[in-house]
């Protein structure tokens, strides 16, 4: 059942209000009815953005492997809309880079932080903060990637 405007917005307030405070835990059920209601209108923007909030609040939460699952519901979703926004879609790519980073997937965290550098550098030149940021993020998973190459071998 589509939820009207009205308690569309309830449920926003409800869950970012949770979510300031910290309750991520119950935060989560209040975002998995946002993402029903979402998945319901089949707005493919909607959908990503509440695949991708999840994500956040399961992190936020230490559910990495829902976190992970969230994020990549959220990438596949926006990947395959139409026209997807390059610079949303490296905001999608580097959420689960990061994601994989904190469960010490770094090979993989790198892949999909290359990307959203890859993604982000057209939209931040020159260089700015952020994108000095994101390469410092993608930095920090490709020192702990050869961290693990080396006491590999």
């Amino acid at each position: 059942m589509a939820l009207d405007s009205t308690a569309d917005y309830e449920l926003y307030s409800r869950r970012s209000a949770l979510k300031l405070q910290g309750r991520f835990a119950e935060a989560i059920p209040i975002q998995q009815q946002i993402l029903e209601s979402a998945q319901q209108t089949g707005h493919v923007v909607d959908v990503s953005n509440a695949w991708n909030m999840l994500s956040h609040l399961f992190q936020q939460n230490g559910q990495l492997a829902e976190a992970e699952e969230a994020a990549r519901h959220a990438l596949t979703t926006y990947a395959n809309g139409i026209q997807p926004q390059v610079e949303t879609l490296a905001t999608y790519e580097m959420k689960l880079a990061m994601i994989l980073a904190e469960q010490r997937r770094y090979k993989e965290a790198v892949h999909f932080g290359e990307l959203a550098l890859e993604h982000f550098s057209p939209f931040h030149d020159p260089e700015d903060d952020f994108l000095k940021a994101r390469a410092s993020d993608l930095e920090m998973m490709k020192r702990h990637c050869d961290r693990l190459n080396d006491a590999a071998t």
